[in-house]
This record gives structure tokens, sequence and C-alpha cells, in this order.
């Protein structure tokens, strides 16, 4: 008898989210189609290795169901634990309980909470035999304290700030933003080294699919939103100022509303997005919203592997170069975590229209008037539009075929320019990225990668501490107190210990002040209503070894949330209070439903090796409430632009009663805007008054109107900004007069007044 299994590992996964395995690996959506037209007569069952495919997967090369795991019952179960409106419900299979059935529904329906399909799912998963995943409590990995040659390892030639990811371990995306080494004399001072197991598969994202190909990829192409590496539970603006799941929406274009098929049973079937109004890719170019909706659209649409997270869209409408909506099919408890992990692409160079045409179409709809809204939808790999068309077609949308080949590689097309932190080579807008593999040629065939930091990485330590020193926040109060701070202190003479001696003593300039003038007031409302780790506040972690998880990570009133600790051993006897003044509750975890909306702060009491101790966590249960007076402002993207350069705006509102509706006039008698977020540009010299009137719609309506002053020069640098060093490094929490982040080419400091180059 062969005694031998052929066992191998077949690949691994982090513990952040069941919905990773069980439904976007497992569920048969995501095999490779067996013919060309799925979901047609002409394919009316797709049977691959005696099992029954679902007819909605598409022919690809990067298949998440690369096993071929093909049951209609598993596959029915898998996508309930990622649809289902509720994470967990009474009835819930429990341990100790003598059967995993009947399970329990969510309140008031007949669907089975995702806990519940997840422990049926597993449960006929394990009765077929599908796979042997195998669940290992640890993974471990190495890395050198210091240089061997310059032992001992001490303070000052030893890695500092590596990041333990909860999920994926020390190799991952913010381990590279933040671990340095202050070693120096050995030729590899500002360099980090990172060894693979194996060779990479591909850089292009489109065909991308290991772990090594993902320490590659995502270190070069960027998301809309991050999770916290330390509580994976968190999600957080990245790309994004603003995530706004929208109860409802109205467009213009000749649209009539959301994307057919989008789910009506929650808020947040639709979310809301803008975009940072300084992200640029590697080659100079702006990131916009018609390169999101390229990306999401190409990779569902091709079956790519890193486009699993997007499976449920159900279409993206875009409003602005800035502003967005994707609506979606269903909205599970993991539905934001996963459609805003996927890559975003330039469809500069990856559109099989081509870079000219594409930039074309996009300055077009990036003038004086935005573009009406438009509309896309997929139909298989087909891309379908409404409203606006003409402006911007669905061929638009369209990937480059070449990129879908497995044998299309980006670093040796030149064409692997991102908006991370990290790119290949000098890059150029018109001859695109460099080399960085050895030997030089197909990625594939590469055994080593030299990416270089990108300069002007829009998460560098300069602008964090830029917005630190615009003493901004996402706070509305905060926010207006700063803007109209600034503002005063306009043309005020310098007087460093009066009111304005923060912004006359500037950032980069520890010397003796310069009066504040127009570009200092735009750099400090640039950061308007902008949170650097939205949606939550700059905080200290704690140091404690317990901390809590929750989901679903965006609730709504009445949403039934499930809280868990975690801790690392020794701890006990928690107690949570769900700050809105309801019963204690204890256990390791507990259930509670917000009955209104507001932002809450959650504390878990717990008792320990050294005594008692608590940690707290805030999130927002959303929407916000439509009630209060009817508040605005805005703020504006370049300072002192010069004629012919595009100005991005973006509107704040609070209170009032949404949808609400925008009226710009930009002050050189160009027609008017009516969106939240627009652009212009001035075609003359000159300063310009511009003017927001702002009106929701309660009845009797309620109006705001706020002007600001945009000066159009011939040139104009920016004043009261010193020549920063470029940092790559992420800013941490400091205070007095400390040095934040030693790295090779300088450091960041503080004194009681600014912030400056050391």
């Amino acid at each position: 008898m062969n005694k031998s299994w052929w066992f191998y590992t077949g690949g691994y996964l982090g513990t952040t989210f069941y919905d990773t395995s069980l439904y976007l690996s497992y569920d048969s959506a995501f095999t490779s189609a067996s013919c060309s037209n799925p979901d047609t007569p002409s394919c009316a069952t797709q049977v691959i290795g005696g099992g029954s495919c679902s007819n909605t997967s598409l022919q690809t090369a990067s298949a998440s169901d690369y096993m071929y795991i093909c049951s209609p019952t598993y596959d029915s179960l898998a996508s309930q634990l990622d649809t289902s409106p509720c994470l967990m419900s009474i009835g819930d299979p429990a341990i100790g309980s003598n059967s995993n059935t009947p399970g329990g529904d969510c309140p008031s329906t007949t669907i089975l909470s995702s806990r519940s399909a997840a422990v049926q799912a597993m449960d006929y998963y394990g009765q077929n035999v599908f796979t042997l995943p195998v669940y290992e409590l640890k993974d471990r990995f190495g890395y050198l304290q210091c240089d061997p040659t310059q032992a001992p390892c001490t303070s000052s030639n030893s890695w500092s700030r590596a990041v333990n990811d909860a999920g994926v371990g020390l190799p991952n995306y913010f381990t590279w933003l933040n671990a340095y080494n202050q070693r120096s004399g050995s030729g590899l001072a500002s360099t980090i080294r990172q060894g693979f197991s194996e060779n990479i598969r591909s850089e292009n994202p489109f065909i991308a699919s290991t772990p090594q190909d993902l320490y590659i990829v995502n270190n070069v192409y960027d998301t809309l939103n991050k999770k916290d590496p330390l509580s994976p539970s968190q999600l957080f603006n990245w790309m994004t100022t603003s995530t706004t799941p929208e109860s409802a929406v109205s467009y213009n274009g000749g649209l009539t509303g959301v994307p057919t098929g989008t789910c009506t049973n929650a808020a947040g079937c639709t979310y809301r997005f803008i975009l940072s109004t300084y992200l640029t890719w590697q080659d100079g170019r702006p990131v916009t919203a018609y390169d999101v909706a390229f990306s999401y659209l190409s990779l569902v649409g091709s079956g790519a592997f890193l486009g699993v997270g997007g499976a449920s869209i159900s279409g993206i409408t875009i409003l602005s170069p800035l502003q967005f909506d994707i609506s979606v099919k269903s909205n599970g408890p993991f539905e934001l975590s996963s459609l805003t992990g996927l890559p975003i692409i330039p469809g500069y160079w990856a559109s099989n229209i081509g870079g000219s045409a594409w930039s074309n179409a996009v300055a077009a709809c990036s003038g004086r008037t935005n573009c009406p809204d438009v509309q896309y939808t997929l139909n298989g790999a087909a891309v379908n539009c409404a409203g606006a068309c003409s402006n911007f077609p669905a061929a638009n949308m369209q990937v480059n075929p070449s990129w879908l080949s497995p044998s299309y590689t980006p670093i040796a097309s030149h064409t692997f320019v991102g908006s991370g932190a990290w790119q290949c080579g000098t890059i150029s807008g018109t001859t695109g990225s460099g080399t960085c593999d050895s030997p030089a040629g197909p990625g594939y065939q590469a055994n080593s990668f030299a990416l270089s930091a990108y300069t002007n990485y829009f998460r560098s330590t300069t602008r964090s501490a830029t917005w630190i020193w615009s003493g901004e926040s996402d706070q509305s109060g905060s926010a207006l107190a700063a803007a109209s701070a600034v503002g005063s202190c306009d043309n005020v003479p310098v007087n460093l210990s009066g009111p304005c001696g923060h912004y006359q003593q500037g950032i980069g300039n520890p010397g003796s002040g310069t009066v504040v003038s127009v570009s200092t007031v735009t750099t400090v409302d640039s950061f308007y209503l902008v949170n650097w780790v939205s949606p939550f506040e700059w905080t200290p972690k704690t140091s404690s070894a317990v901390d809590f998880a929750w989901a679903p990570l965006s609730p709504t009133p009445n949403t039934v949330m499930d809280f868990e600790e975690s801790t690392t051993g020794g701890y006990g006897s928690f107690t949570w209070n769900f700050g809105d003044g309801s019963p204690l509750s204890s256990g390791s975890s507990a259930m509670h439903q917000y009955a209104t909306t507001g932002t809450y702060g959650v504390i878990l009491s717990f008792t320990g090796p050294n005594g008692p101790g608590s940690v707290i966590h805030w999130f927002t249960v959303l929407p916000g409430s439509p009630t209060t007076t009817l508040a605005s402002d805005f703020t504006y993207t370049r300072a002192d632009p010069t004629p012919g350069q595009i100005v991005g705006f973006i509107a704040a509102v609070s209170g009032g009663t949404s949808p609400y509706t925008y009226d710009w006039d930009f002050g050189d008698g160009s027609p008017h805007g009516n969106i939240q977020a627009p652009s212009h540009v001035y075609s003359n010299v000159g300063t310009y008054t511009v003017t927001l009137k702002m009106t929701d719609s309660a009845t009797p309506a309620n109006t705001f109107t706020i002007t600001h002053s945009v000066a159009v020069v011939i040139n104009g640098p920016p004043v009261g900004i010193g020549a920063f060093q470029p940092l790559l490094y992420a800013l941490t929490p400091f205070d007095g007069s400390t040095t934040l982040v030693p790295n090779p080419g300088g450091s960041v400091c503080q004194t009681p007044n600014s912030y400056y180059d050391c």
C-alpha cells in the first residue's frame, strides 16, 4: 500500500476574517469558468472535476478557488455567511451544542446569521473533505536584530518599529513604512531586505496571487482603506478622506438612481468615497475617481485574484474627479473591509484606449465644470455605461487585453507605476517605470527586486507633521476653530508669543517667524476636516496585553454587534461598558445593539497578573443625526495656483437633513458647480472670491453660505513650509522636544511652536 499522500502546502491565509477562506477561496463563483460565456444558455452548467460550479464565474488566469471546489450546497452556505445582514444572533451554534442546525436567524428575518452559516459551511466542508486545511496557532518570522559584523547589538544598530501584524505577522505594509535601522558604514544604510522562500509568480495585479507576489504588488499599488495592523477589525481611510454609507442618493446626468441589483436592506448598500486631494501617481499624474472605477471594473470583470473583494459590486457612479459611489449587491458584516482592499491601478498605463486618450478624457472632466454623473456596471467582463457616457464612455474602462495574459510583466513593459510608498526605478511620465529586478526582464524570472522610496508619497512624515501642525481634525468644531484661527492671522505682524505665533513660526522654520500669508492659510485649510486615521482619533495605543475587536465595523442603529476580547493569557474577569448607559455585561465576548446614532467608547475592564486594567476603543454608529443645525465650510487643494492649473474644492457639512445640494460660485463668471467636490481652472491671474451656498432637504429647507478667497498668481511657492526631508516612515504621537523618526537623511523635531528638519 502506498502510504504517501503527497501533501504539499497549497497556500496560506491570514486569520483576520473567516469569509476570506470560507467564501472568497472556496465558493465556486471564484473558479475559472469552463466556457467563454458563463451565465448564458450555451453554458447552462459548468461541470469541473465532477462538481457543478457556479455559473457566475469568469475565465481567469488567477482564480481564487484554484482548487475548483464546486458544490452548490456549500456555495449556498458560503454565500450566506458573506451576505448575511447580521454577524451573529440568538440560536447560533455554541461550544457544547449537540447540533450545528438549525442555527440562528437575523432579527425580523429568516436569513441565517453569518456565524450560523459559517459553522454549517465548515461542517459540510469537513464532511466532504474538500481539502485538508491546516490551522496553525502561530507563524514564526525571524529577523536579525543587527548586522552580525557590528555585534554586539545595541539601540544604535538594531531594528526598531517593526510591526507584528495580528493577521500576517512581520512581513506587512506597515513594517516597510515604519521599520528602521540606524546602522552605517556597511553600504546598506536606508535599506530593508526581505527574503522570499520562492520566486514570485507575477507582479501583474491581474495575475498576482501568491504571498510573494503580494509583497511586491502591495508596496507599489495602494488601496482605498487600510486595516489597523495591531487590531485588524479596525478599518480606516487611507487614499480616502471620507467613507460614508448612504441611505439615499440622487444623481444628475440622466441617472435615475443606484445601479440595478443594488441591495436595499440596509444603509451602506451604496458607499460614498472622497479621495485625498494630494494623491498622485508615481509618474506625477493625479489619482482620480476614474482610476478607481477602472481598477474595480477591470479587476472584478477579469476574475482576478486581487478583485475577489469587489465581487459584490453592482456598479460605480462617478460624481467628480475626487468623489464616487460604489454600490453593492449585498452588505454583509465583512463588506467594507473586502470592498476597500483592491489595488488601485492607473488607467493611463492599463486602459485599452491608451495613455494619451485617457489623459484627455480625464482632463475634459476636470476643468471649470465637472462632467455630469456617469455610472458603470459589469456584464461578465464587459463594462456598461449609463448617464453622461459621451464624456467618459465604457470603452475607457476596458483593460488592455495584454495585461490579462499570464506572461505580461509590467516591470519589463515599464508600466509598473502605482501610487504606493515604493516605486520601481526612476519613473517618467512618458517612458514609465524603470528597472527594479535582477536579472532584468520579466518579473517572474527575477531573483531579487530593489524598490526605492516614492518621495512624494501622500502619507509621508512631512505631510503627517504638517497635518498635526495645522491643528485640523475631522471634528467640525476643532476644524472650524483652526481654519478661523489661521485666517484671522493673515498679515498680522510677527509676535511669536502672541495668538498667531504658532502659524507665524511655520513648519520647518525654527527661526524668527514669518507673517502668515494666503499660502499658509491654504496649507492649513487643505487639511480641513482631515483626520490622519479617520474614522478613529489619533491617540496613543494602550500598552496592555488585552485588546478586543468588534463587528460589523460600521454599524447602524439596532444592528446586533459582536464584541470579543483577545489576550496573551493570564487575564480574566472581563466586564463590558458599551458607553450608552446600558447595563454592564460580563464575559470574554458580548453582543449589543445601539438604539441611536453617535460615537461611542466601549471600555473592556479586566484583571491580570499586574492587577486590574482597561482598554477603550471608539467607533461611530451611522448615519449621523440629521436634526442639528446646518453648517458648512470648504477647502481647496492648491496653494497659490497659477493660470491653467486644476484647483480641487471640497465641501464639509454638518447637521441639516441630507441629501444636500451645492451651489459653487468660483468668482470668475464661469458656470456654477453643483457637487460636493468639484474642480476648477482659473484662466487669469487675480484674487477670486469663491462662494458655496448649501441647501438641505428639510421642509422648509435650510441654507448656509460660506466664502473664501483664492489667489491665482504667476508663480507662487508656499511660504512657511520649510525644506522638509521627505520621509517615508509613519509619524508616531510625541510631545516635549522629542526626535520623532530618525533616518539617515535627517529627523523631524518639535519645539513648543514648530516642527522642523533637525
